[in-house]
Formats: structure tokens, sequence, C-alpha cells
């Protein structure tokens, strides 16, 4: 079972995948976008919807795919942050638990990666170096593994 990795954003400019792979390289992570994922736009557009990155020959890639509030309460994007809402609502009241509730209800889109099952060290790594481009460019709080976290651990669930 694939294991799952979101970044809820506040701001919605999306940047183009031209960017992430420059900035992706930049720190050592050269990617490559899978042809048979999805994306077939200009690299340099911000018009996307969804990529596979490739980060290693032989390796499944990673999928990573914007959900935005298409102002229907149906959509993935209210049901990703009624979820989410619903793990923190579980939680103690402290000044975290407010600052992750703050940030959900402000928050205008949502990155979400898919990892393979097959995924290894380097995947992993690659994923996360994707992720924090999203958290530093769309003013973002980063969720996985039952934790919500920004530079550290902001609140587990």
């Amino acid at each position: 079972m694939p294991d799952w990795f979101y970044v809820c954003c506040k701001r919605t400019e999306i940047p183009s995948i031209g960017k992430i792979l420059q900035w992706t390289a930049k720190r050592n992570c050269k990617l490559k976008v899978a042809e048979n994922y999805g994306f077939k736009q200009d690299l340099f557009s911000s018009d996307w919807q969804a990529v596979g990155f490739i980060y290693r020959e032989n390796k499944h890639p990673f999928i990573t795919e914007i959900e935005l509030d298409d102002g229907s309460q149906e959509c993935l994007f209210h049901q990703i942050i009624g979820e989410f809402l619903e793990r923190v609502k579980l939680v103690n009241q402290s000044d975290s638990k407010t600052k992750v509730i703050q940030h959900l209800t402000q928050t205008k889109c949502i990155i979400v990666s898919q990892i393979p099952y097959s995924t290894d060290e380097q995947g992993y790594s690659a994923v996360n170096i994707v992720m924090d481009y999203f958290a530093q460019y769309c003013y973002g709080m980063n969720y996985a593994n039952e934790v919500f976290y920004l530079d550290k651990i902001i609140l587990e669930v």
C-alpha cells in the first residue's frame, strides 16, 4: 500500500514543473518527468494537475497532484481538509493545535504525493525535497505519518 504525503498551502499560485525540477536539482536531487502519468504540458507552464516524478531508473515514479477547492463540499480538497480537522479535534487543546487549525482553515490548495510501496530511502528523500519546495513556495504545512510539521513537528494526531 502506498504512503501519502500532503502539503496544505495558503497560496494558490502553482509553480511550474520546470521550476520544481530546477529547485530539486540544486539540492542534488535530479528528477525526471514520467511521460505516462498525466503530465503532457510545457515544463514551464503552471497549468498542471498531476505529474509523475522519476527519482531513479527502474523505480516506480511518485505521483504528485494538486487538489483545489472547486466550490463544492464533495470535492477531494474539502474531504481531505475535513478529515484533517477531525483528526486534530481529537488532540488536547494547545497552541500547536490552534496553529494547525488556523492553517487548515486558510488552506487554498493541497499538494498530494503518492509514494509507491517499493520506494526506497532515495525516493523518500526526493519526495521530501519536492514537498519542502511546496511548503516554502506556497506557504504550506506538511502532513505525513500522522504528523503536521513545518520545519519541526507541530502536532501529532
